[in-house]
């Protein structure tokens, strides 16, 4: 499928080059000067389910576009009417951290399927789950251009773990105890290990 047939299809959950340039004031990519056809096949999916984003490898500056970098444009101040991380920096020593995209087109869901809820994730869905630099690249863009918070209330299971092999999750935007609280959350799950036990008390 060419691009133009792709954003007829996802029609507002398109976000190609055109609108990527659009937030170019807060996000200035290096988007490539030929942009590579869609690798994947659209037929079965349903276009308002989806995400259907070109993502960048790097900013017009040539540094690469990491959790990193996204931190260092959107901060961690919540301020009404825009967007920022949750107040945390423990994971700025881990690989995820700095890993990057490929300049290729990916498939984000918009909405969390209601039987993956409070579960972990199979081990056949690993290789389907998407990067933390890849939700929260969804994350800050879509809020630029759409004006709207995805995942507001969910946390998303990513394929990234971290040095202790715990399972990354981010999202969960929105603090409803504390609105000036709220920022795009990354978290890890403590995966359960050897040195957890049970000790009996009376």
């Amino acid at each position: 499928m060419n691009l133009e047939s792709a954003k007829k299809m996802f029609k507002t959950n398109f976000l190609g080059p055109d609108e990527l340039r659009l937030i170019s004031d807060r996000i200035n990519l290096h988007l490539p000067k030929s942009i590579p056809d869609i690798e994947f096949d659209l037929e079965d999916v349903d276009p308002k389910e989806y995400v259907l984003i070109f993502g960048c490898n790097q900013l017009a500056d040539m540094a690469a576009l990491s959790l990193k970098k996204l931190i260092d444009i959107f901060g961690f101040q919540y301020k009404p009417n825009d967007v920022c991380f949750y107040n945390q920096d423990w994971y700025f020593n881990e690989d995820f951290a700095n890993r990057t995209l490929l300049d290729r087109w990916y498939l984000v869901q918009k909405n969390v399927h209601d039987e993956t809820r409070g579960k972990i994730p199979d081990n056949h869905l690993h290789g389907s789950l998407p990067s933390a630099i890849l939700c929260a690249y969804t994350f800050f863009t879509w809020w630029l251009i759409r004006n709207e918070i995805l995942w507001p209330n969910d946390y998303i299971w990513c394929s990234d773990t971290d040095s202790h092999n715990d399972q990354i999750y981010v999202g969960k935007f929105t603090d409803k105890d504390d609105l000036n609280r709220s920022g795009f959350s990354i978290h890890r799950h403590l995966s359960i290990k050897s040195n957890y036990g049970s000790i009996i008390a009376k």
